[in-house]
């Protein structure tokens, strides 16, 4: 008798762990992501890069002639040309799939706003994993996530963008925005911006 009463127990106990396994993975996405996305972004950077919000344009100008193996270059380790593009109210340098704005008002507090068209910390477009919004939650998730839709004015930098798009916003310090966007369900870029110097 006292065997069947164990082995009952047993199975009661065996039954109320899978059930419990079945509810927790289908609730939660876990993360192992190597890259603390919130300690950089509060800092203004993207790991990824050698500059970060605040930086110098000229710095990023010259950045070419002084270190070709930067790591913003390419996959073939060759850094971009970076082209100044001049607008109304703010300048672009494009270094390809890098793009760095400052509006020109506000000139003197360097680079405000930046936009990683491949991805950024340790989100990347071309790793051939595909990247979800929920990883993106589970790797920040200490910090408050707003997803919305954005507007056309908010897709700014990409050429072709559709109604289907979403973006999910961080806000770090008062003070930086962490954007991470998805076009058609596909990710699609990073924008870390100065909360006080990008206003446009």
């Amino acid at each position: 008798m006292k065997k069947i009463i164990c082995l009952l127990t047993v199975f009661a106990l065996l039954l109320c762990l899978c059930a419990c396994g079945k509810n927790g993975t289908n609730s939660t996405v876990s993360s192992n992501h190597s890259i603390d996305v919130a300690y950089y972004a509060s800092l203004g950077k993207i790991p990824e890069l050698d500059f970060a919000l605040g930086a110098n344009p000229d710095d990023i100008l010259n950045a070419k002639d002084d270190n070709e193996e930067s790591s913003d270059s390419d996959d073939h380790g060759h850094t971009p040309d970076i082209i100044r593009q001049e607008g109304n109210l703010s300048v672009m340098l494009d270094a390809g799939t890098t793009r760095y704005y400052y509006e020109k008002a506000k000139a003197e507090k360097g680079i405000s706003a930046i936009v990683c068209l491949n991805g950024a910390y340790g989100f990347l477009k071309d790793s051939g994993v595909t990247i979800t919004s929920e990883q993106i939650k589970a790797a920040i998730p200490s910090a408050q996530c707003e997803e919305k839709t954005p507007t056309v004015d908010d897709l700014f930098f990409l050429p072709d963008t559709s109604s289907n798009a979403k973006v999910l916003i961080y806000v770090f310090n008062n003070k930086y925005k962490l954007q991470f966007f998805f076009v058609d369900g596909v990710f699609s870029a990073v924008m870390l911006s100065d909360m006080e110097n990008w206003t446009i």
